[in-house]
């Protein structure tokens, strides 16, 4: 009796151990998808901070984007440094990879002084995590 009174309290403890495993899936923070809530980094290649861009040129924008976290999306918008109004701006669905390389264009038109303005690229992870780079730049006629 001894004996399957011992066996019945170790199947017990078996089975109630067995049931417990750690939960990886949420990241350990906000918001949906795995991974270990790592901040991304903005790798920027083109433009340089200061480049000048005239009318009738194209502006391209290239550079890649990395977060262990999965990638949600990218962003890249220039605006006036001083009205802040928007001339471009981008958004590309990575669809979860660790890694985009990204490559935004835009025709620059309208403009008629020496214009300064600001590009910003902004990275969005699973987990709703966001990391911004800037650079200013001037647009000119």
């Amino acid at each position: 009796m001894r004996t399957f009174a011992f066996f019945s309290i170790l199947l017990a403890a078996f089975l109630s151990l067995s049931g417990c495993s750690k939960d990886t899936s949420s990241g350990g923070g906000s918001g949906s998808g795995g991974g270990t809530n790592t901040p991304g980094v903005i790798n920027l290649t083109a433009p340089g901070a200061g480049v000048i861009v005239t009318n009738g040129t194209t502006l391209t924008v290239t550079g890649d984007l990395t977060d262990v976290d999965g990638l949600s999306q990218g962003r890249v918008e220039l605006r006036n440094k001083n009205t802040n109004s928007v001339y471009f701006q981008q958004i590309s669905g990575t669809g979860g990879v660790t890694f985009y390389r990204f490559l935004w264009s835009w025709v620059v038109s309208g403009i008629t002084t020496l214009t300064p303005a600001t590009l910003k690229i902004t990275c969005v992870d699973r987990n709703n995590n966001t990391i911004t780079k800037e650079i200013d730049i001037q647009l000119d006629n």
